[in-house]
């Protein structure tokens, strides 16, 4: 295997594999010469390369989170699209494009700390209206990206769009300004294509950027499929 192949790690199975090599290691150990053939063989259960392989597991899943909100960041958004490029038939997908109205009017109006406070509660809305099988990811800044598994029907994508900014637009935040608490609210605006078998998800997603900046140019605080 090369350096550069990406290796996933499953967590759970990893953790069982190293308690399993612990135990192992242990009850060799007990056997007569058992430390001396641990010591002496030529491929051993090696511990230190266990944990390391946890660690980079680690740091992978790390590695594709956002620090601020706990969401999926970009990095996540290539992973899927090289899986999706990976299989022969993947499932649909509906593409979310979100953007927080006027959110630079937070930040100038009551500090980058409550514009934080908007972000993670805005995150929080999203996840409480999607599934377990969605993927609710932060682009950047005050952009989001959702992933509808297994959705390819425009009306039931958009239906479950205007139940995510709906949620949004009725999440009553509370923000600390300056040391002192406000109450905010928070409207989207959503843009939405469909992303079927053969798609390329890259298209999809600039689709959905598209019908996002005719809901902008709408008025905001709308859905445009």
């Amino acid at each position: 295997m090369s350096e550069n192949t990406s290796v996933e790690v499953n967590k759970v199975d990893l953790n069982t594999a190293i308690s399993a090599a612990k135990i192992a290691n242990e009850e060799i150990a007990g056997l007569p010469g058992g430390k001396e053939f641990l010591s002496n063989s030529e491929s051993p259960i090696t511990l230190a390369v266990l944990d390391s392989l946890e660690k980079r597991g680690e740091l992978q899943e790390e590695n594709l989170r956002d620090q601020l909100t706990g969401l999926f960041n970009r990095r996540y958004v290539d992973k899927v699209i090289t899986e999706r490029e990976n299989q022969k038939d993947p499932r649909p997908i509906a593409v979310i494009s979100c953007d927080l109205d006027h959110f630079k009017q937070v930040n100038d109006s009551y500090g980058h700390s409550a514009g934080d406070d908007v972000l993670k509660s805005v995150s929080e809305a999203f996840l409480i209206n999607t599934r377990i099988s969605d993927s609710v990811i932060r682009i950047g800044g005050e952009e989001f990206l959702i992933l509808l598994d297994g959705v390819d029907d425009p009306v039931t994508a958009k239906n479950r769009a205007e139940d995510i900014r709906r949620a949004v637009k009725s999440t009553r935040i509370r923000a600390n300004s300056q040391k002192q608490e406000v109450n905010l609210e928070q409207t989207v605006s959503v843009g939405v294509s469909i992303c079927n078998s053969g798609d390329d998800l890259r298209e999809k997603i600039n689709t959905a950027d598209v019908n996002l900046y005719r809901a902008k140019e709408g008025g905001r605080d709308k859905v445009v499929v």
